[in-house]
């Protein structure tokens, strides 16, 4: 565009004023707003969305393991709380039947008789001492109808039938019979005393089936031992083994007799 002539004039310019001569040249100046380019506005702008969106996603997803993480953690621990509570009652429990088992110890120690003693009363002598003894029952084929006899007085085993004071009888292993007054004690170490006493409390009667460990007291009879001219005894007898051979039953015996006076 060709410069255009003006006449005086005055032309302000911001704040400034400026006097124009006649004459003088006013070039035109154009002045343009800058283009912007729409399209790289909007991907930029689409951009910022999809990281604030990205940025969300991850906040969430780590607030949602976090979320996981605290539950997990509050689980265990109220299941470890748990057994803990558990293993406690269980301690409460075992104390509780401990203390009982030590009561009834306490009560059974204060309840039973004197440890037996292996030194007799001064009142009965001793006839023997631990006397051994090998006898066998005849076995199954008899179905019970004989026996194998003890003899207490000498003592003897496989013993005749008018000396007998234990038969022993029948098979896998066999019994043991006596029509003797007896009871159960717990060694052939026992006093004439605690036989006495475990006599008139806790009598047994057989037969009764033979076992290892089984340790009996028997009590012959007064009238017999007179006709025999022997004394009266008070007899410990412990079955120190039980076997079988075929039917047959095998038993070890200990015996220890006490003169009654």
């Amino acid at each position: 565009m060709p410069p255009i002539g003006i006449a005086k004039s005055t032309l302000r310019i911001g704040r400034a004023t400026h006097t124009a001569a006649e004459g003088d040249t006013l070039v035109a100046i154009h002045s343009y707003p800058p283009k912007i380019d729409q399209k790289a506005r909007l991907e930029r702008v689409e951009l910022k969305l999809k990281v604030a969106a990205a940025a969300i996603g991850l906040l969430t997803a780590i607030a949602t393991t976090l979320g996981v993480a605290v539950g997990l953690f509050a689980k265990r621990n109220d299941a470890a709380s748990q057994q803990v509570d558990t293993s406690r009652q269980q301690v409460q429990v075992l104390e509780s039947q401990n203390a009982s088992l030590k009561k009834r110890v306490a009560e059974l120690e204060s309840a039973s008789p004197t440890r037996p003693s292996t030194t007799p009363s001064p009142t009965y002598s001793a006839a023997y001492q631990r006397q051994h003894l090998r006898a066998e029952t005849p076995g199954c084929v008899d179905n019970g109808n004989f026996t194998t006899g003890i003899d207490f007085d000498e003592p003897r085993a496989d013993a005749a039938s008018d000396r007998t004071d234990v038969r022993l009888s029948g098979c896998n292993p066999g019994s043991l019979n006596s029509s003797l007054t007896q009871a159960a004690v717990p060694s052939v170490d026992a006093t004439p005393a605690d036989c006495l006493e475990q006599v008139r409390t806790q009598p047994v009667h057989l037969p009764i089936a033979a076992a290892k460990g089984l340790v009996l007291c028997f009590i012959t009879d007064s009238k017999t031992a007179a006709s025999q001219g022997v004394k009266q005894k008070i007899v410990f007898m412990s079955l120190d083994s039980v076997t079988a051979q075929g039917d047959r039953g095998v038993f070890d015996l200990t015996l220890t007799a006490w003169n009654v006076p």
